[in-house]
This record gives structure tokens, sequence and C-alpha cells, in this order.
């Protein structure tokens, strides 16, 4: 299997080295990486150049809209979705390949560790020990999986199938929720499949005002229009 990296970018000259970086030197390397520059005024694109990704630029903005960019393009067989502000484990393409190997697995999600300071680490990292708690009983007793829209792998039929990324708040949740509408579509955690992502989000809106954000996005479906890590977002009413 040939692994496609799509990492949507805006403004991220700072981050996306490290990102890259930590996929260049995968134990199992990529067949490709492609930055999708949505709209940067940075040198995101001619740093994403230097290091050798695909580059490609995507003026409608929205993460959604240069998740699905990216994987219009992608030759390989699997698609890996990761965030600019990511820095995978060395390992994340050799768990996903073991995990992946298992031909009724169609989407394998990893874990996400929220990067930072002692105590803000800890704060930061309680959502993700209740979310992946959540996860992992809705996909044992239930059988659905939530799938991280920035840390997860998947056949690039099935992608097609569920017809990628939606333009609204919790985009990975509408996927989740399309992707088990497909047959047979089972998906796997594999908690190995590790990176370490920025707190940036939390700390430009605020802790609670995230969290209340997420969950309102949770079941309505709020437009992805202006919102950024960099934007402080109304609570939504």
């Amino acid at each position: 299997m040939r692994f496609s990296f799509i990492i949507p970018a805006f403004n991220e000259e700072k981050e996306i080295p490290k990102c890259v970086n930590s996929i260049k030197t995968q134990k199992t390397p990529p067949l490709e990486i492609i930055v999708v520059d949505n709209n940067s005024y940075d040198n995101t694109y001619e740093i994403a150049k230097k290091l050798g990704c695909v580059v490609i630029k995507e003026k409608n903005q929205g993460i959604s809209i240069a998740r699905n960019a990216g994987a219009k393009i992608a030759k390989g067989d699997i698609l890996c979705f990761v965030d600019a502000d990511s820095v995978l484990d060395n390992n994340w393409t050799s768990e996903a390949l073991k995990t992946l190997n298992d031909p009724k697995i169609l989407t394998v999600t990893g874990l996400n560790i929220f990067k930072g300071e002692k105590l803000a680490k800890i704060k930061f990292n309680s959502y993700t020990f209740l979310a992946y708690l959540n996860n992992i009983i809705s996909s044992k007793v239930f059988g659905k999986t939530y799938l991280a829209g920035n840390n997860f792998a998947i056949r690039k039929g099935v992608f097609k199938k569920v017809g990628g990324f939606e333009p609204f708040l919790a985009e990975d949740i509408w996927f989740s929720k399309k992707f088990w509408a497909v047959e047979g579509s089972k998906a796997k955690i594999n908690l190995k499949m590790r990176i370490n992502i920025s707190s940036r989000g939390f700390e430009t809106a605020g802790y609670i005002k995230t969290l209340l954000i997420w969950a309102k996005s949770f079941f309505i479906k709020i437009p992805q229009k202006g919102y950024t890590y960099k934007t402080k977002p109304p609570l939504l009413s």
C-alpha cells in the first residue's frame, strides 16, 4: 500500500517543517506529501516546495475544502490526513499499515497528544482522555468509530464513496457519520499511531469556549467560513 499524506496549510511557515520532517523520517516512508496552501501570505508555499512536497494552492478558504483538494490529486492507495502543527511518532505509517493489512478495515484513526507546558498539557489532555474513552466505547459497543480529522488513514476508494469532508466545524464528526453509512464500514482505533499537536486552538479561543463550540458543532452544521485556529469565534447562540 502506498501512502499519500495530505496537509492543509494556512500561514504555517513555522510549523510545516517539523510536520513534514516527521513524515519523511517514518519507518515506512510515504509515496508523497501533499501540502495544500489555503491562501497563505507567509512563506508556507516556498518552504513546503523546498522540503520536497507536492504543493498546490486552494483559493477557497476552509480546512475541509483544502483536504478535499489534496485528496483529489493524491496518487496513493491510502490517504493520510494530518494538520500542519502535527509531529508524528516515527512508527505512525508502520502502525497504520499493520491495521490496514486487514482488508476488512477501511480506515484507522490514531491518538492525538497535546503539546505544551506541564499544567496546560494536563488540562488539554484531560479532553483527549475523555474523548478517546468515549470513542473506544462507541467503537466497541456500537461499532461506530469517530475519526480524528487530523490523524487518520483511509482507503482512497472509501474516501470517494463517503464524498469527502463537508465545510462545517467538527468536519471529522460529520465525515465519520457519513462513513458509517458505507457498506462494511469497519474502522479501528490504533493508539500507537500517535501524533503530538499544538494546543493553539485552545489557547486562542479559550479552553471552555472551544469545548462549547465543539459540542454544539457535534449536533449542528456550523459553516467553517471565517474560522481558523487564529480566530476567536463568538460563543454561538
